[in-house]
Protein backbone atom coordinates (compact mmCIF):
# COMPACT_ATOMS: atom_id res chain seq x y z
CA UNK A 1 0.00 0.00 0.00
CA UNK A 2 1.25 3.91 -0.48
CA UNK A 3 3.37 4.88 2.39
CA UNK A 4 4.15 1.68 3.73
CA UNK A 5 7.60 0.76 4.06
CA UNK A 6 8.80 -2.15 5.03
CA UNK A 7 11.22 -3.01 7.83
CA UNK A 8 14.26 -3.24 7.80
CA UNK A 9 15.66 -6.40 6.17
CA UNK A 10 12.43 -6.68 4.13
CA UNK A 11 11.48 -6.00 0.51
CA UNK A 12 8.44 -5.61 -1.09
CA UNK A 13 7.32 -8.18 -3.19
CA UNK A 14 4.18 -8.56 -4.82
CA UNK A 15 2.73 -6.22 -2.51
CA UNK A 16 3.71 -7.70 0.72
CA UNK A 17 7.06 -7.33 2.79
CA UNK A 18 9.05 -10.39 3.01
CA UNK A 19 12.42 -11.09 4.67
CA UNK A 20 15.32 -10.24 2.44
CA UNK A 21 18.40 -12.83 2.26
CA UNK A 22 21.69 -12.59 0.78
CA UNK A 23 22.82 -14.81 -1.97
CA UNK A 24 23.00 -18.38 -0.96
CA UNK A 25 20.56 -17.98 2.01
CA UNK A 26 17.09 -18.92 2.16
CA UNK A 27 14.26 -17.11 4.57
CA UNK A 28 13.12 -19.62 7.36
CA UNK A 29 10.49 -18.87 9.67
CA UNK A 30 11.61 -14.96 9.35
CA UNK A 31 15.01 -15.82 9.99
CA UNK A 32 17.80 -16.18 7.00
CA UNK A 33 19.76 -19.56 7.15
CA UNK A 34 22.59 -20.78 4.99
CA UNK A 35 21.40 -24.34 4.88
CA UNK A 36 24.35 -26.41 3.96
CA UNK A 37 26.64 -24.88 6.96
CA UNK A 38 26.51 -25.91 10.28
CA UNK A 39 23.97 -26.63 11.91
CA UNK A 40 20.92 -27.55 9.79
CA UNK A 41 20.40 -31.26 8.22
CA UNK A 42 19.11 -31.97 5.12
CA UNK A 43 19.33 -28.99 3.43
CA UNK A 44 15.62 -27.64 3.86
CA UNK A 45 13.64 -25.32 5.84
CA UNK A 46 12.44 -27.12 9.27
CA UNK A 47 15.18 -29.65 8.77
CA UNK A 48 16.19 -30.93 12.61
CA UNK A 49 19.44 -29.36 14.06
CA UNK A 50 22.61 -31.54 13.88
CA UNK A 51 23.19 -32.67 17.51
CA UNK A 52 26.34 -32.30 19.43
CA UNK A 53 29.41 -33.58 18.17
CA UNK A 54 27.60 -33.31 14.56
CA UNK A 55 28.20 -30.80 11.51
CA UNK A 56 26.27 -29.80 8.32
CA UNK A 57 27.99 -31.85 5.10
CA UNK A 58 26.54 -30.65 2.24
CA UNK A 59 22.79 -30.60 3.95
CA UNK A 60 23.75 -33.53 6.55
CA UNK A 61 24.90 -33.92 9.18
CA UNK A 62 28.15 -36.00 9.90
CA UNK A 63 29.73 -36.91 13.01
CA UNK A 64 32.68 -34.79 13.64
CA UNK A 65 36.06 -36.45 15.89
CA UNK A 66 38.39 -35.58 17.03
CA UNK A 67 41.87 -35.99 16.52
CA UNK A 68 42.94 -39.51 16.54
CA UNK A 69 40.04 -40.79 15.63
CA UNK A 70 38.22 -41.96 12.06
CA UNK A 71 34.54 -41.52 11.20
CA UNK A 72 33.57 -44.91 10.41
CA UNK A 73 30.00 -44.98 9.73
CA UNK A 74 28.71 -41.94 11.62
CA UNK A 75 31.18 -43.44 14.66
CA UNK A 76 33.83 -42.11 15.65
CA UNK A 77 36.74 -44.83 16.12
CA UNK A 78 40.68 -45.05 16.74
CA UNK A 79 42.25 -47.18 14.61
CA UNK A 80 45.15 -47.75 16.41
CA UNK A 81 43.25 -49.87 19.12
CA UNK A 82 40.23 -50.23 18.23
CA UNK A 83 39.85 -54.09 17.16
CA UNK A 84 36.85 -54.25 14.81
CA UNK A 85 38.36 -51.28 12.72
CA UNK A 86 41.91 -51.68 12.92
CA UNK A 87 43.83 -49.56 10.74
CA UNK A 88 41.27 -49.20 8.70
CA UNK A 89 37.57 -48.53 9.02
CA UNK A 90 35.38 -52.11 8.85
CA UNK A 91 38.92 -54.01 9.21
CA UNK A 92 38.50 -56.39 12.14
CA UNK A 93 41.13 -58.32 14.01
CA UNK A 94 40.48 -62.24 13.66
CA UNK A 95 39.27 -64.03 16.50
CA UNK A 96 41.87 -63.88 19.70
CA UNK A 97 43.76 -60.81 18.54
CA UNK A 98 43.96 -57.33 19.12
CA UNK A 99 44.80 -54.09 17.56
CA UNK A 100 47.77 -52.60 18.59
CA UNK A 101 49.57 -49.88 16.67
CA UNK A 102 47.15 -50.15 14.03
CA UNK A 103 48.21 -53.80 12.98
CA UNK A 104 46.52 -57.22 14.37
CA UNK A 105 48.57 -59.02 16.81
CA UNK A 106 48.59 -61.84 19.37
CA UNK A 107 48.66 -60.29 23.12
CA UNK A 108 50.09 -62.72 25.48
CA UNK A 109 49.35 -62.01 29.59
CA UNK A 110 52.45 -61.46 31.45
CA UNK A 111 54.95 -63.98 31.10
CA UNK A 112 53.88 -65.36 28.28
CA UNK A 113 55.21 -65.22 24.91
CA UNK A 114 53.34 -66.27 21.68
CA UNK A 115 54.57 -68.66 19.30
CA UNK A 116 53.40 -66.84 16.46
CA UNK A 117 55.62 -63.97 16.68
CA UNK A 118 59.36 -63.98 15.50
CA UNK A 119 62.13 -64.64 18.55
CA UNK A 120 65.11 -62.69 18.31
Amino acid sequence: MCGRACAAGQICSAGTCVLSCLSGQTACSGVCRDLQTVTLAFGACGSRECTAGDRSAAGACVVSCVAGQTNCSNVCRDLTTDSAHCGACGRACPTGQSCVASTCAVVCGPGFTSLLRRLP
